[in-house]
């Protein structure tokens, strides 16, 4: 049934969801903003801050493919399984596309194409705003949490982002309730906000000021190029943490 699910949110999301899950928690999670995290922030060094949130995704695209493509090639030989359901969702959702645009190309454009590229946008942008700024070496700093209840229906409890980080297997439904107790005593308060839209607005309109979780502005540090996190991934002591994408 969970194999079912995730064909069918492939077709929500428009892409594998088998695939997301090993880049996500394997080079994301486990080095968050470091070299071996395919999605660290730093990459995005518009002086315009908020082009690097617009941008974020078509910045970071190009290598989570790259982990992605290696990642299912290492999975073929030691987890075939996991390999076939990667295949499956990829075929059908790419097929089920074309399909359409041989059917009415203006309609799967409208209606299919431009919806999955924004959701992928939407997905891999949250990392920017969760993660900019923020501590990745601190137990609790490492993530910027919004607690607003409308937000937070609408993203399964997302913006409590650092029970997400410390928790990842814990149930979505259980993520306040841990950030209550495990969170929001230890974090930096400029890092245990409520609202997005008004996070956003400081950090993108007005001032609109690239700044950590202390107020200073950021530094980038001389751009790095990314470190290969498939070549340490051993499946068999993280079956868990594939959160049912094997």
């Amino acid at each position: 049934m969970n194999k079912i699910f995730q064909l069918v949110l492939s077709f929500s999301y428009g892409h594998s969801t088998s695939a997301f899950v090993p880049g996500h928690n394997f080079s994301h999670h486990k080095y968050t903003q470091s070299s071996k995290d395919a999605m660290r922030t730093s990459k995005a060094r518009f002086k315009l801050n908020i082009l690097n949130q617009l941008f974020f995704f078509f910045i970071m695209s190009g290598d989570i493919i790259k982990g992605e493509v290696r990642f299912a090639l290492k999975m073929r030989k030691q987890r075939p399984e996991w390999f076939r359901q990667y295949l499956l969702e990829m075929g059908l959702v790419f097929g089920f596309k074309i399909a359409l645009l041989f059917i009415n190309w203006k309609c799967a454009v409208l209606f299919v194409l431009i919806p999955h590229q924004y959701a992928a946008w939407g997905i891999v942008g949250t990392n920017y705003f969760q993660h900019d700024g923020t501590d990745e070496d601190h137990h609790y700093n490492h993530s910027r949490n919004f607690s607003s209840p409308l937000l937070n229906f609408f993203l399964f409890n997302n913006g409590f982002h650092g029970a997400h980080h410390n928790k990842p297997n814990l149930h979505w439904s259980l993520l306040p309730e841990y950030h209550e107790k495990h969170i929001r005593p230890y974090v930096h308060p400029e890092l245990d906000l409520v609202s997005l839209p008004a996070y956003l607005f400081k950090t993108h309109i007005y001032p609109a000021k690239r700044v950590d979780f202390k107020g200073q502005l950021i530094v980038l540090a001389p751009e790095v190029k990314d470190e290969d996190w498939v070549a340490e991934v051993n499946v068999g002591q993280h079956t868990t943490d594939m959160a049912g994408a094997l």
